[in-house]
């Protein structure tokens, strides 16, 4: 009994801690809301064409016709459109984007906090494996993330004893809150299948941060001059003069 009894307080403690990190705001949930629609001061829409749909519905239950003029910069307003009649209801939802990428991602300094923490699980948890961040001075010791490089051993090595000497190399925008660009290193293998070799997460792609890149490639992969290895890229322009650096380095 006295097993249980201490069980149930340590329950009662977690969904009390449980509920105090949840957020003041309250997310509003779309269509199954649709038929009881409330709206209240506080409320988060993934929208604005989620906001007004909600608003529509809302109108109809209180038997009235809104309409919506043009949205200003930084909030949708919605009015009463009477009959012949003056109505001085309104409602107004503010953009407050920045605030609902923060509750749903989460803070941009916490989460980068974490960016070292994650870098040594990693190397913990994959043997052998590269991690690698880059950072820039700040002052004050706030210093500033810039770049990440990952190269996990067990794909390093089966590039080295199981795929094709090719290396194809692109890069693509992180389309999310957090803005950043990703390249990476493809192979291919036995089954002409892509087979990830390395990837990074940078600031841009530019010269140095493809060089940054390929240098770190290099020594993992011990490719020396590069001597019957094939690189592929559609964006010659930008890495032709990184390669022939790379083979030199």
């Amino acid at each position: 009994m006295q097993a249980l009894r201490e069980l149930g307080r340590l329950n009662r403690k977690r969904k009390s801690r449980r509920t105090k990190l949840r957020p003041k705001y309250e997310f509003y949930n779309g269509m199954s809301e649709l038929k009881d629609v409330k709206l209240e001061v506080g409320q988060v829409f993934t929208s604005s064409k989620v906001f007004k749909e909600a608003a529509k519905e809302y109108a109809i239950k209180c038997g009235r016709v809104i309409w919506f003029p043009c949205n200003e910069k930084g909030r949708v307003k919605g009015i009463c459109k009477g009959k012949n009649t003056i109505c001085p209801w309104s409602i107004w939802a503010s953009k407050a984007k920045l605030k609902a990428g923060e509750i749903i991602e989460g803070n941009l300094s916490t989460q980068y906090a974490k960016l070292w923490d994650y870098a040594e699980e990693l190397k913990k948890t994959n043997h052998e494996s590269t991690v690698v961040i880059d950072i820039e001075l700040g002052p004050a010791d706030k210093n500033k993330f810039t770049r990440i490089y990952i190269c996990f051993n067990a794909c390093k090595q089966g590039w080295l004893h199981r795929c094709i000497k090719i290396i194809g190399l692109d890069a693509c925008h992180v389309k999310s809150y957090h803005k950043a660009q990703l390249m990476s290193a493809i192979g291919i293998n036995a089954d002409n299948g892509y087979y990830l070799i390395a990837y990074v997460v940078v600031e841009k792609e530019w010269h140095e941060s493809w060089s940054w890149f390929l240098k770190l490639l290099k020594e993992d992969l011990n490719l020396e001059d590069c001597l019957g290895i094939t690189f592929m890229t559609k964006d010659k322009k930008v890495l032709l003069s990184q390669l022939v650096h790379m083979a030199y380095l």
